[in-house]
């Protein structure tokens, strides 16, 4: 049950509203149960008699009603006050403080205070409704519930509005105010809460959104707080704006407590739900009161602290995990939070995530020289959460290897088994181990690796053409520099080729010594192989040439097609000694030339 406001409370009241003259009771006071011996008269009659004073206090007969208002209200309180500034005393005349509309279990009550040092002993109001030309509805009088507060019975006046009231008094001599106090009340259904709940319990990291959740029903001042849902009101809290369901239930929350991405600075915060009722005056809750948790510690361990012999420019993955102390105490995965190499602030080398058991690889390059970087949690910025406390870790690069970056582009093959590719090799430092790189040669790009030979080199170089015959057309090539001289071993991209490889067995001439005009004969097999074993290579043209002793010009001679098993069968007339030699000469993309044994024949 609601009991009447209490006499510390109301002097507290009293003494605030005196320091603000005319302004209005907050509507979160108590509301008074007890319903004053009072007198409700309609239409207004005049002032009673200066013999006519009531006593100053309630009658002790007139006890509260036994109705009990629902559970977990919030406090009767002041909708209306008085918007006009008391009479002055300077003339010796009563003065009236604050004038409220006030909630209570029965109803709402005019609530008016008065000054202790001038005492008021009788006190009235008439009520008028607010439209222009009205005429009066009820004269009330007040009775002095405790010092300096005066308060009617429950108004019921039937019909909601605005109304203005006129309020005179008297003080102990029969003198009344210099002139009435005039202001309006709103009388009208209005919002209460009850129900009312906020979570989470204590603000700390990972629990920072404030959330609220009640019900708002709906108070009637004829006859006090009805279970009826305020449905569809307008509300807020603490800014953000939202509407009660159907059933007058409700929630909301707000990202946090003072603002983006800050924590509030006390132990506590505070905040109440408003709702607006009749004409927009806004009724709010009793103040939700959240606990602010101290800021949370955290730690960086990283799986390694240093690393030495690292190539320069070479990838470097900094790996560790990243925890917070939570409220209770223990230590668990900070998940989802941005770590830092390099600066804690704005400006770092390179940033990371960590997953959901609080592990990140920061992904750095190798620098030219040993250095010392911080692992560090953000600190002052936005990335930063507010409930936590940063914190920094360290990695050291004790030594370093210079590096040679070898890149091949554009590789290519042709008829002859040429390969050509584009070189770049840079190096770290300027310098080259030994002023070379090899060039390797697998037939697959994973196994079988020999070296062709060496490029020099003596400086950077960008996109140089190299050119040299290779034995496998359909290989696999990369540059590769060897580990020393204070570098790391460094290996380029692998480019590959396709052609057909042939070859041509047999082809040599039948005698290397005959008789001038004597003819000679040429023959044996053509083959081709791609990535598969060696196969016959059937219907292709193969040719025979000469060239003459001392001479260094070849000179065509023959031709034949092999036949369905790659056979072939060539002949001449040997005219002079010389060097003789069979041929294939492709015609296609897909292959590379043939030729058998040169051999001198003499004549």
């Amino acid at each position: 049950m609601r009991t009447a406001l209490p006499a510390a409370t109301a002097t507290a009241l009293l003494a605030s509203m005196l320091a603000l003259p005319g302004q209005a009771l907050a509507d979160t006071t108590s509301a008074p149960a007890a319903t004053p011996s009072a007198s409700v008269t309609a239409p207004a009659s005049a002032a009673p008699a200066d013999t006519t004073t009531p006593s100053t206090s309630p009658s002790d007969t007139t006890s509260p009603s036994d109705s009990t208002s629902p559970s977990d209200t919030t406090s009767a309180s002041a909708s209306t006050s008085a918007s006009a500034s008391p009479s002055s005393s300077d003339t010796g005349t009563p003065v009236i403080g604050n004038v409220s509309l006030v909630k209570t279990d029965a109803g709402s009550v005019l609530q008016v205070t008065t000054p202790l040092a001038d005492p008021v002993t009788w006190l009235s109001a008439v009520l008028t409704p607010g439209t222009t030309g009205s005429t009066p509805v009820a004269t009330v009088t007040l009775q002095q519930s405790s010092p300096g507060l005066w308060q009617s019975a429950p108004l019921d006046l039937g019909t909601f509005g605005d109304y203005v009231y006129t309020i005179d008094a008297t003080d102990a001599a029969g003198t009344h105010v210099a002139a009435p106090t005039i202001g309006n009340i709103d009388y009208n259904l209005s919002p209460w809460f009850h129900d009312i709940a906020g979570a989470p319990a204590t603000l700390s990291y990972g629990h920072e959104i404030l959330s609220v959740s009640g019900h708002v029903d709906t108070y009637n001042p004829n006859t006090g707080y009805t279970t009826t849902p305020y449905a569809s009101a307008s509300m807020s809290f603490d800014g953000s704006g939202f509407w009660s369901a159907a059933d007058g239930s409700f929630s909301d929350s707000i990202g946090n407590a003072v603002g983006y991405n800050a924590r509030p600075t006390t132990t506590s915060v505070q905040y109440s739900v408003g709702a607006f009722g009749a004409d927009w005056t806004t009724v709010d809750s009793d103040p939700l009161t959240w606990a602010v948790a101290p800021v949370e510690q955290t730690r960086i361990t990283l799986d390694h602290t240093s690393g030495a012999g690292l190539g320069v420019g070479k990838l470097l993955p900094i790996t560790g995990v990243v925890q917070f102390q939570d409220t209770d105490g223990t230590w668990k995965p900070l998940a989802d939070y941005p770590v830092q190499l390099g600066g804690s602030g704005f400006s770092y080398i390179q940033s990371a995530t960590t997953n959901s058991s609080g592990r990140f690889t920061l992904d750095a390059n190798v620098p030219t020289a040993p250095t010392t970087w911080g692992v560090d949690l953000p600190a002052g910025t936005y990335a930063a959460d507010p409930y936590l406390a940063p914190s920094s870790a360290t990695y050291q690069v004790v030594s370093v290897l210079q590096q040679l970056s070898l890149q091949l582009s554009n590789a290519s093959i042709d008829q002859f088994s040429d390969l050509t590719f584009d070189q770049t090799v840079t190096s770290t430092n300027g310098r080259f181990p030994a002023n070379r790189v090899y060039v390797l040669e697998s037939p697959d790009g994973r196994t079988g690796w020999k070296n062709l030979g060496y490029i020099p080199v003596s400086g950077n170089t960008y996109g140089q053409a190299i050119t040299a015959w290779v034995d496998n057309p359909h290989g696999y090539w990369l540059l590769y520099s060897p580990a020393g001289y204070g570098f790391a071993a460094s290996y380029s991209n692998v480019v590959h080729t396709f052609r057909f490889q042939t070859a041509i067995v047999g082809g040599k001439p039948n005698r290397t010594t005959v008789a001038k005009n004597t003819s000679i004969v040429f023959q044996g097999t053509l083959y081709d192989r791609g990535y598969n074993p060696w196969t016959v290579f059937a219907h292709q043209q193969v040719d025979l040439f000469f060239r003459p002793y001392g001479s260094k010009s070849w000179y065509y001679m023959a031709h034949t097609t092999t036949d369905s098993h790659g056979r072939f069968s060539l002949w001449s007339k040997a005219v002079t000694g010389g060097t003789w030699q069979v041929v294939y000469l492709t015609g296609s993309v897909w292959d590379v030339d043939a030729a058998g044994p040169a051999t001198y024949v003499h004549a």
